[in-house]
């Protein structure tokens, strides 16, 4: 991997609990971007172009209207905008949350601008989303849309370039048993 070229192993960070949460957010953001997927495709912001309610309501009415039930979680355009912002919502919090605990450690340059874009990176991505959602009305602004999918492939990059710089267990030990050499 590129990431192994660039960062010598003696410069990754090791801690175990910060790696999981790296990869814990990977899989947020990349559920996020599935849930993305079924908003564009399905054309779901037309459905409900407010914010920050969904059509005046902060739980919709038809959330689970569709039978069968898991139906809604792929086909009701209601349902799937409330995922995508709930998602959105838990990915501020979860983010911020991470930062804050990685900004402490600093194995690597690359890992402390890495990390301390992600919120920059955030700020923009939701605010695209938002900006996209209320200028929906007859159509969906292509521009705007783009550029939030752009800024979601730049988070999912950058969590994914700040999860491959923790160093593995076996790494370290490698790493002490040359220093003892």
């Amino acid at each position: 991997m590129l990431v192994q070229l660039m960062i010598p192993t003696e410069k990754r960070l090791l801690n175990g609990s910060l790696k999981r949460f790296a990869y814990s957010v990977v899989g947020l953001i990349t559920l996020q971007i599935i849930y993305g997927g079924f908003m564009s495709g399905l054309r779901a912001a037309k459905c409900c172009p407010t914010f920050p309610q969904i059509n005046g309501q902060w739980i919709p009415e038809n959330l689970f209207a569709m039978e069968p039930f898991l139906l809604n979680f792929v086909e009701n355009l209601t349902t799937i905008q409330f995922i995508h912002r709930m998602i959105a919502y838990l990915l501020v919090f979860v983010i911020l949350r991470f930062w804050w605990q990685a900004r402490k450690f600093s194995p690597s340059s690359y890992f402390s601008i890495a990390t301390n874009s992600l919120p920059i990176i955030l700020g923009i991505q939701v605010t695209l989303g938002v900006l996209t959602l209320l200028n929906t009305k007859a159509n969906i602004p292509v521009g705007l849309g783009v550029a939030h999918q752009a800024f979601g492939l730049l988070l999912i990059s950058t969590m994914l370039f700040i999860s491959f710089q923790f160093s593995d267990r076996e790494d370290a030990i490698k790493l002490e048993a040359a220093s003892k050499l």
